[in-house]
């Protein structure tokens, strides 16, 4: 009595007849049997009979090869399952195992039965499905065609779905279609093209791509749309990559998704992320996303926001809402209603900002306006920067108009070339008081500190016409007294003149002593080329003080004398005695 079988192979084998039967199911079976002990049984010729059943254990017996004589080699034979007797029609029909059962000889069937798995037929006979060929001469040069009422004219082009259309060589439909209406067939007119699957989705040009989704059209040559609905690739290389109703235009263009975005002649290599109704129109322009924006001219950028347009050469917006850069090379960050129209101009954001020449710069804030060249506003609102080089470092209706000239605060006035004008909250206008002018209204007084701790400066007070020093008792130190009567000998020596400075008019003159001889006669100061303010105060107040005690001795001085004289006229009468003829005699 012979043992068991080891091993099972089973091997599905597909060939094409010209016949009735379109197709032959084959199974390539092969087994080793062995003796009780394991042992190869000897080379030679065995009888077996192959049965199909629907169970592994018992069940229905749906086919049988009847006995068949096969050759062993080393306990090994190999045998043609369908070959002689052919396998019923539906046999492996749906999801059902079918079980095969070995008897070799008179002994009975061996157990347990081996599952016959991984056994394919043709994709169209598959579970009552109807229609499709696949055809394999070297006439047609291999084609594939599987599903209902689907066309394939092309070369070695393979379709699959329903009322689909392959026209091209070397093209593929991978699924999809619907009815017969055109609008929900797929189709594919060029060659080497692919179309995944979907609804109504076309190909027209060689190596393109559609993916999927609905009623989506590659129309350039190498063009690729992912999926989505509506969309038209119509750029030669150009790439969709989902969303609805976007178009690519030109050369190289790409569209991430979105809807309604399109890229617009002849704006080649131009990319439109995603968003809605976003439009590229130059060169290697690009829209991140965002609502109705427009990258329209070459090298463009806009990130997104909504109803930004980049219409200058390599401009910028960064995003926002319905900013427009006008100019070239331009940059709006972001915002509102900003606009930039000069070269090389930036608005960084805010509201309504007008950055009108070259170069004019706005950090931010609303209703500015930098109007000259090199111009700039750092924020605030409703300031004009007008003059070239003109700069608002912010505030309110401040206007730097002057060329080179500076304006901030509240209602600050630059009118004159140069000037610089700070205005505080005061609600008036303060203007310059003409050109290279320094003008400040500060109706809070001002402070003016030299040292780090803010102890030592000047100060005007509110509404005073002077400067204050600091000369607080605690804030000095190696305090002496000096010698008034040689402050006043050494003025007695110092030169004072009438003089005017190079760099005003001769008219304007001024008295005063020369500051070398003022440090060479007194020694004090910073250095021997200024007079500080407080120090000839301190030397008139010297003086002064030596003077009034001068003054008090030559008061005295004339007291004493006056006493000295009275005191003679009484010692004159008492001396005097009277003469016979009435004239006082002398002794």
């Amino acid at each position: 009595m012979l043992g068991k079988l080891c091993f099972i192979v089973s091997l599905l084998a597909l060939i094409g007849q010209a016949s009735a039967d379109p197709y032959t199911q084959l199974i390539s079976y092969q087994g080793r049997i062995t003796d009780s002990g394991g042992n190869a049984i000897p080379n030679g010729p065995q009888f077996v009979t192959m049965k199909i059943y629907d169970s592994d254990v018992g069940g229905i017996e749906l086919w049988s090869s009847g006995i068949r004589e096969v050759t062993v080699l080393n306990g090994v034979f190999t045998y043609i399952l369908g070959d002689s007797v052919a396998f019923p029609t539906g046999l492996f029909a749906g999801d059902s195992i079918r079980y095969l059962g070995v008897r070799v000889g008179t002994d009975p069937e061996l157990t347990p039965r081996v599952p016959l798995l991984g056994f394919a037929l043709r994709v169209a006979s598959i579970d009552g499905s109807a229609g499709g060929t696949i055809i394999g001469d070297l006439v047609l040069e291999g084609k594939a065609t599987l599903g209902e009422n689907n066309v394939n004219s092309g070369l070695r082009s393979f379709v699959v779905g329903h009322n689909n259309r392959v026209y091209g060589n070397y093209s593929t439909i991978g699924g999809g279609g619907g009815s017969a209406n055109p609008w929900d067939s797929n189709v594919v007119y060029g060659d080497h093209s692919v179309l995944g699957g979907g609804a109504g989705n076309r190909v027209d040009s060689i190596y393109s791509v559609v993916a999927g989704g609905v009623l989506n059209h590659a129309i350039g040559e190498s063009s690729t749309i992912g999926g989505g609905v509506g969309n038209r690739a119509v750029g030669l290389t150009s790439t969709i990559a989902g969303g609805g109703g976007n178009t690519t235009s030109n050369i190289g263009d790409a569209i991430g998704g979105g809807e309604g975005n399109q890229t617009i002649a002849p704006g080649y290599y131009s990319t439109i992320a995603g968003g809605n109704l976003n439009t590229t129109g130059g060169i290697g322009s690009t829209v991140g996303g965002g609502e109705q924006n427009s990258a329209a001219n070459d090298y463009c950028t806009v990130g997104g926001g909504f109803d930004n347009l980049a219409s200058g050469f390599y401009t910028t917006v960064g995003g926002g809402d319905a900013n427009h850069v006008v100019g070239d090379r331009n940059t709006i960050g972001g915002g509102q209603a900003n606009l930039v129209s000069g070269w090389f101009s930036t608005i960084g954001g805010g509201n309504a900002n007008d950055a009108q020449d070259t170069a004019a710069t706005i950090a931010g804030g609303q209703n500015n306006h930098a109007t000259a060249v090199f111009s700039t506003i750092s924020g605030g609102g409703d300031n004009w920067a007008e003059g070239r080089y003109s700069v608002v470092p912010g505030g309110s209706m401040c206007e730097a108009d002057g060329h080179f000239s500076m304006a901030a605060g509240r209602r600050a006035k630059a009118t004159s070339d140069g000037s610089f004008v700070w205005a505080d909250h005061t609600d008036a206008d303060f203007v310059s008081g003409g050109a290279k002018s320094f003008n400040i209204r500060s109706t809070g007084g001002m402070f003016v500190y030299s040292d780090s701790n803010a102890t030592t400066g000047a100060m005007l007070a509110p509404g005073s016409g002077s400067w204050a020093s600091i000369s607080d008792s605690t804030l000095k130190e190696n305090i002496v007294p000096v010698d008034g009567d040689r402050i006043l000998e050494l003025l007695g020596e110092l030169e004072i003149s009438e003089w005017n400075y190079e760099s005003q008019s001769g008219d304007v003159r001024h008295i005063g002593p020369m500051a070398q001889d003022f440090y060479r006669l007194f020694g004090v100061g910073d250095n021997e080329r200024q007079i500080s303010s407080v120090d000839p105060d301190g030397i008139a107040l010297a003086a002064i003080q030596a003077l009034e005690k001068k003054t008090q001795r030559i008061t005295q001085l004339e007291e004493e004398m006056l006493e000295l004289r009275q005191l003679v006229l009484k010692l004159m009468e008492q001396a005097s005695v009277p003469a016979e003829n009435g004239q006082p005699s002398e002794h």
